[in-house]
């Protein structure tokens, strides 16, 4: 399934998962920005003495441990008058002017839990390594209702198997990772992708969401759109991604900056030739009526 924004995917997504269809998402996010998996990479970082100030920041309340905003905007002026990182500033919490006893409390334990991962890590492949940040700063219960994060965990231990104990390459990796690389081609599930990450792929069997004008070629809130021959390429290579069939749907009304709003067909579909395109009707949201159960006409006069 292919969509022109990756908004569009999120609405395909709720979707498949109301009605138990396994799925993959594509080319949205790298890996390594997601969710949780972003806060444990930002721990390895750390604990490999490689971590710079928006590693420590993204940890520093992650699972939460009452350390406000406040308490962080006073590390990060210290910082800027010193010319010092952040993980400086925990190992100097008594110099630092505006710091309350139990916030100061509060960045020791994380402080001294940092300086633990860094010897408890010495040694560990890159895998045991993840396991054990999981386990000690409780991040599966933290993440226990975003039900992708363990789909995506999983796919970076696997990933990271084949590095042994090499956390630097193995986080280079992650750096140069693309979203497409992580598509799978023999998973039996549904493909969710923007046409952009599609480039390069072929499906049996393609649908393009979306193919209205607005959407098809896109077109920003206030009507600012883009470059149009680089739309019009942008749907050339949604089409040639199906090998056999293709299916390209369209809504009347669609939720759109926030408003509901009467849609057109896009375009592009009116230059299509006609001998090549096939009409179908959409199907009905309704729920189909219920049959009444034959014990009950015995009871009716």
């Amino acid at each position: 399934v292919l969509y022109r924004i990756k908004e569009q995917g999120k609405a395909m997504e709720e979707a498949l998962s109301r009605s138990g269809i396994p799925f993959q998402t594509v080319g949205h996010e790298k890996l390594q920005e997601r969710k949780g998996i972003r806060e444990l990479i930002a721990y390895l970082k750390v604990g490999g003495v490689t971590a710079c100030d928006l590693d420590v920041e993204r940890i520093i309340n992650f699972p939460l441990r009452g350390i406000g905003r406040n308490t962080v905007h006073t590390l990060q002026q210290w910082c800027k008058m010193k010319h010092r990182s952040l993980l400086t500033a925990l190992g100097r919490l008594h110099e630092i002017p505006g710091l309350k006893p139990g916030p100061a409390k509060k960045l020791r334990i994380f402080s001294n839990d940092l300086n633990q991962l860094k010897e408890s890590l010495d040694g560990m492949s890159v895998y045991e390594q993840i396991l054990h940040i999981l386990d000690k700063f409780g991040i599966r219960d933290a993440m226990n209702a975003d039900n992708k994060f363990q789909e995506d965990l999983t796919a970076l231990l696997d990933i990271s198997r084949s590095f042994e104990a090499r956390c630097i390459d193995f986080l280079a990796h992650l750096a140069l990772e693309k979203g497409q690389d992580r598509y799978d081609p023999d998973a039996e599930k549904v493909s969710l992708m923007t046409m952009h990450a599609a480039k390069g792929l072929e499906f049996p069997v393609v649908f393009v969401s979306g193919c209205e004008d607005g959407l098809i070629p896109y077109r920003r809130k206030g009507g600012e759109q883009g470059d149009p021959l680089e739309e019009k390429r942008l749907f050339y290579v949604a089409l040639t991604r199906a090998q056999e069939k293709i299916y390209l749907t369209h809504v009347k009304r669609r939720l759109w900056f926030g408003q509901r709003t009467l849609q057109r067909i896009s375009p592009f579909l009116a230059a299509i030739e006609e001998d090549l395109k096939e009409y179908k009707k959409p199907f009905s949201a309704k729920r189909a009526p219920k049959k009444e159960a034959p014990q009950l006409s015995l009871f009716k006069l």
